[in-house]
């Protein structure tokens, strides 16, 4: 998943049963929205590759 979301853009790392999402400390809600977005398309990807 992270190496997924890297490719996306997004930075994060895992944490056990965690995920730590590393944003900009200055963010706006349309940023917000963009991150998730690009977070789940990593995710479904990830899905995909463990099916």
């Amino acid at each position: 998943v992270v190496a997924k979301a890297q490719a996306h853009g997004v930075i994060l790392r895992a944490m056990g049963d965690a995920i730590a999402f590393s944003p900009p400390l200055v963010i706006s809600a349309e940023e917000i929205g963009e991150l998730l977005r690009r977070f789940g398309q990593a995710l479904d990807e990830a899905h995909g590759d463990l099916r």
